[in-house]
């Protein structure tokens, strides 16, 4: 089946071509700002950090109008949020990835939807200006930003965060992904990302039947077959919280092993993303080579090879099993 027949099948299509998960949900919060340009879109599980982000987020300094708008599938401390300037759209929890991205795209006013994750911080009132610029001036019709994570903050997370991941991490965004000389890079990553609802309706939206994450693989997979391009903005950068759990580490990569098996099934597997792997692995080894850190990092990263086959191999024999995968929300 080809890209188009995969979306469609995927994601389902309601009349107009909009996600299936297009649907009357009932919001509570403040009134969103009057005909914004764009929808900022944060799905929350109802971390501590999501507090500081919202009012982060509603400082930017942007010369165009824009709203926030709260996809909530955990708690929520109604009395923390901003008075202000935020929607909020309740949605029971354990639909996945996916779903809740749709969702976003469904109750969107902006005709740009940006997508950050309620575990990250912004370093500037700038960062939405930026990511959404070469949107708003017309050059493109998808943008992201990456990821850092500072070292120094322990141990096991520095070595964790050098793996690259989320969105570059410690590592570095051109160290994970390929950026040509133009600026355009072959992934989009959904925890700092934007793209023009036009263009997220036309490839089909996300595909809900991931339930283990890789929606940003997918989308990248659907926009690049459409022919669309994405540009990655350097300065638009998020700063992401290191991870320094070691079972925390363990599950994510099984989570991650099971999604490639999803990815797999879905036919969005291309040759540039095992050799983006190979390559990434020889930057990390590279930069460990003769510190302290070089056999550590190498048993981090035959424990996520280990783990990620372990993922793989439980969700084969799962779908053989024939069993119904139910949708979970993992923490990212």
């Amino acid at each position: 089946m080809g890209m188009d027949g995969r979306a469609s099948k995927a994601c389902g299509t309601a009349e107009g071509g909009a996600p299936a998960a297009v649907r009357a949900t009932a919001t509570t919060g403040a009134d969103a700002r009057e005909d914004p340009a764009l929808t900022v879109v944060v799905i929350t599980l109802g971390r501590e950090s999501l507090y500081p982000l919202l009012h982060g987020v509603l400082e930017q300094e942007t010369g165009f109008p824009f709203e926030v708008l709260l996809i909530a599938n955990g708690p929520l401390d109604l009395g923390r949020l901003p008075p202000e300037g935020v929607r909020v759209v309740r949605e029971e929890a354990g639909r996945g990835y996916s779903y809740y991205r749709n969702r976003g795209i469904a109750e969107s006013r902006g005709r740009i939807v940006a997508y950050v994750d309620d575990d990250v911080t912004l370093p500037d009132r700038g960062w939405l200006r930026r990511l959404a610029g070469p949107i708003i001036r017309g050059e493109e019709e998808a943008t992201t930003g990456g990821a850092r994570i500072p070292l120094g903050q322990g141990y096991f997370a520095d070595l964790v965060s050098l793996l690259g991941f989320p969105a570059g991490g410690a590592l570095g965004w051109e160290n994970v992904w390929p950026v040509d000389e133009n600026g355009h890079t072959p992934k989009i990553c959904t925890c700092n990302c934007a793209a023009t609802r036009e263009a997220l309706l036309e490839v089909g939206g996300f595909d809900e039947g991931m339930v283990y994450g890789g929606e940003d693989v997918y989308l990248s997979e659907m926009l690049l077959g459409r022919g669309k391009r994405i540009r990655f903005v350097e300065d638009a950068y998020v700063m992401h919280g290191a991870r320094d759990g070691f079972l925390d580490f363990v599950r994510w990569q099984v989570r991650r092993g099971r999604n490639v098996f999803e990815m797999k099934e879905a036919g969005i597997i291309r040759a540039r993303q095992v050799g983006g792997r190979i390559k990434r692995t020889w930057i990390i080894l590279r930069r460990v080579w003769g510190t302290g850190r070089f056999l550590p990092m190498l048993g981090v990263l035959c424990l996520e090879q280990a783990c990620l086959a372990w993922g793989y191999a439980a969700q084969r024999a799962e779908s053989r099993r024939g069993r119904a995968r139910g949708a979970r929300v993992y923490r990212q």
